[in-house]
């Protein structure tokens, strides 16, 4: 158990310490995620209608990690969705989006979101047309959620 743990926080301090590029191109790219600290409305009750009813398909895009997946059934999309909490959120400047999110029914976008779960940020910050326009809180089922995502996939990597 002891080396698991640690090997788990090795792998973890490598894969920080590799997203923690100096270079100038990575950190234009992150001045383009980073939203800046505002308050912005929650999403419309129509928008929330929408994918509470349609919504069939979520696809993650860790923007650090190389881990990417899909739910495609209706009863997690449905779970996913009670992670937004109907609180907005202040996201600070300093909060760095974790995962890009594409909410689909039947094969059509329904709405694209940043996910925001690291470094004491808990948000999700919705998009039109790739402007941050509706904040949500994301609540702490939601953080555990995403956080045993990346733990899976961490113990796939010691188990290679």
């Amino acid at each position: 158990m002891k080396k698991s743990t640690t090997l788990f926080l090795v792998a973890l301090s490598f894969f920080l310490f590799c997203s923690c590029n100096s270079g100038e191109d990575s950190t234009q790219s992150v001045e383009q995620d980073v939203v800046q600290a505002d308050e912005m409305p929650r999403l419309p009750a129509e928008m929330v209608h929408t994918l509470s009813t349609r919504c069939d398909n979520i696809q993650y895009i860790f923007i650090d990690y190389p881990v990417s997946f899909s739910q495609s059934d209706v009863g997690s999309v449905r779970q996913t969705l009670t992670f937004i909490e109907e609180e907005t959120a202040l996201v600070p400047g300093s909060c760095r989006p974790t995962a890009d999110m594409i909410f689909l029914g039947e094969g059509e976008i329904l709405a694209d979101a940043k996910l925001y779960f690291m470094d004491d940020c808990s948000y999700i910050v919705f998009e039109e047309s790739g402007t941050p326009t509706y904040s949500h809180k994301l609540s702490e089922e939601g953080k555990a959620f995403y956080m045993g995502v990346l733990q899976n996939y961490y113990n796939q990597l010691q188990q290679q």
